[in-house]
């Protein structure tokens, strides 16, 4: 888990620095500060896709992080394994297909930046469904094995530690629908 932790803080930092980077570039070298709305909606920009990309690295090392925690409670139980499995490779396809849209947008779509968001939006919807669905039954899944664990052995003081477990795994959950919804 410290790799992931590590991985993790790596990107959303290199995430923060971009966006904070051209936010800069926006208020202040480009066309003087006057028109700030239109440097940051510009798509063609590679520095916006390469923060988009940041973005979605970020969701895939999240679920990846989640299925891994799946994975060390059922004690490597492969069967368990296969949903999750299966909707980090859609989950990572995709991210490669919102990517690829961004980077190699309709040349017409560049002059309406609102057709381009409507095209990418429907993949960004499927992007948060899925990553909502890998920790829904992420979650769902430790959270009824470590219940199982917690009754067998009828401690208080695990309860307790199952009850902080499942807040921290629905933190990400709850960001995900967020993202979604706004």
């Amino acid at each position: 888990m410290l790799v992931f932790s590590i991985l993790i803080f790596l990107v959303v930092t290199i995430h923060w620095v971009l966006s904070a980077v051209r936010t800069f570039q926006a208020f202040f070298f480009y066309r003087g500060g006057q028109n700030p709305a239109a440097f940051l909606g510009d798509v063609s920009q590679f520095s916006t896709v390469f923060r988009e990309g940041t973005l979605l690295g970020i969701l895939v090392l999240g679920d990846l992080a989640i299925i891994y925690r799946l994975w060390a409670v059922w004690c490597h139980h492969r069967g368990v394994m296969v949903i999750p499995v299966i909707l980090l490779v859609v989950l990572s396809v995709l991210a490669v297909i919102t990517l690829r849209q961004w980077l190699t947008p309709n040349r017409d779509l560049l002059k309406n930046p609102g057709e381009l968001q409507a095209n990418t939006s429907v993949w960004i919807n499927a992007l948060c469904a899925t990553t909502f669905s890998i920790n829904i039954y992420c979650t769902g899944m430790i959270a009824f094995k470590l219940y199982r664990a917690g009754r067998a052995t009828k401690d208080s003081q695990f309860m307790f530690i199952i009850t902080i477990l499942m807040e921290s795994l629905s933190l990400h959950s709850i960001w995900g629908i967020f993202f979604l919804i706004c």
